[in-house]
């Protein structure tokens, strides 16, 4: 590790300690969510997972832009960590008691605007940390402008919890003239953030084996924070107590797109990728039919039993039974779906193996045999050569022949 590295490394880590004293210090005056242990783990865990993964592929892989984004994204989360429990302690625990809390607070009205720029960025330039040639280099200058300008129109808005109570002395009313400025540069940040989408597919296409494997990591862990939205909205209008479980679904999902960069830029397990598209969809299919069979069973026996007795405990039991049993033959049959649909080239070949096996043991040909394998070799295992060694004992037990194709 270089000085200069562990010179950053140490800044970062000040202010994350920092905060985490500014933190304490605010909890033990406050109950807002913001002093919470929760808020802490929620709002610390995606920025230390991008830190240490910076850190590390930064040290391992210094000519990689990668590392220094996701180096950058750390501890910009880090400072505004620090930033909000400053302003927070000026403005809320004890008024008046930090200089320059309020302007603090002001500026971190826009302080996320960064952070989704850098990410857009990191993006665009995954795995090797080279923007693709052409158009595409105008995806991360969009990203730029278009969340800075939200960033600085965003120290203007109204102050959120728990400043609500604090006055913004750049606040813009929405009859402004400058709400037009908002208007364009929204839609050119959802353009920016459908463009870095469009770079990975168009940089897939054109892809060889292990840069596709290394996009399919950060494809995974991306494909986790919109279903996280997706459940958190649809839980928050039906349990709106569940709140911090779907949050903290939503922490994991970011913390995975850190870990998932770091393992497709080290190469670490790479080709492991396949094996947990493969669990990840088989488990999803198959909790989500035991869960509809649960609930079918245990509506339909309540049903049946509720001219007799409640029957809440007998059909919890049945079903939970039912449900067990069910287990094992439903995973084997959603895990075999799930290669046919995905891994067809697999299933063909193990197929193709059973084939020749059966066919092994009724042919007694010495030449159709080898026919055989040959064929079963080439569509199992696609090779640009075969070649078959046999012993022939017909003049000596020492004299080979070999048989090639």
């Amino acid at each position: 590790m270089t000085r200069r590295l562990a010179a950053e490394s140490l800044v970062a880590l000040g202010a994350l300690a920092g905060g985490v004293v500014l933190f304490v210090l605010n909890r033990q005056t406050r109950s807002d969510t913001i002093f919470s242990g929760w808020e802490l783990f929620k709002e610390l865990a995606p920025d230390t997972a991008f830190f240490t993964v910076g850190l590390v592929l930064r040290a391992r892989r210094p000519g990689n832009r990668v590392g220094s984004l996701c180096f950058v994204i750390g501890i910009l989360g880090y400072v505004s960590w620090l930033l909000t429990q400053y302003a927070a302690y000026g403005l809320v625990t004890h008024a008046g008691s930090l200089p320059g809390a309020r302007a603090i607070e002001v500026v971190l009205q826009g302080s996320w605007a960064p952070e989704l720029a850098f990410l857009v960025v990191l993006v665009c330039i995954f795995p090797h940390g080279l923007l693709l040639p052409g158009r595409w280099r105008v995806v991360p200058w969009a990203s730029a402008f278009a969340f800075g300008t939200l960033g600085l129109f965003g120290m203007t808005t109204t102050p959120s919890a728990p400043f609500q109570r604090v006055q913004n002395p750049l606040h813009v009313s929405d009859s402004s003239p400058l709400m037009v400025v908002v208007f364009v540069a929204i839609p050119l940040a959802i353009a920016s953030v459908v463009g870095a989408v469009a770079t990975v597919v168009s940089r897939y296409r054109r892809a060889g084996q292990d840069e596709r494997e290394q996009l399919k990591w950060l494809i995974l862990a991306a494909s986790f924070l919109p279903l996280a939205l997706v459940v958190h909205s649809i839980a928050d209008s039906v349990a709106p107590d569940a709140d911090s479980t779907i949050e903290l679904i939503f922490s994991f999902g970011a913390c995975a797109v850190p870990v998932a960069i770091g393992i497709a830029v080290l190469k670490y397990r790479l080709y492991e990728i396949d094996r947990i598209v493969s669990r990840t969809v088989t488990y999803g299919l198959l909790s989500t039919l035991l869960v509809g069979s649960y609930l079918a069973i245990v509506l339909a026996l309540q049903g049946a039993f509720a001219s007799l007795t409640r029957g809440n405990e007998l059909a919890v039991a049945c079903s939970t039974l039912a449900v067990a049993a069910l287990f094992r033959p439903l995973r084997r049959r959603v895990q075999a779906a799930v290669d046919r649909r995905f891994y067809r080239s697999k299933v063909n070949g193990e197929e193709t193996l059973e084939r020749f096996g059966e066919r092994l043991r009724n042919e007694a040909d010495l030449d159709t045999l080898l026919t055989e394998l040959r064929s079963v070799v080439g569509q199992t295992l696609a090779p640009a050569h075969v070649s078959l060694w046999l012993r022939s004992d017909l003049n000596s037990r020492n004299d080979p022949e070999t048989v090639t194709q």
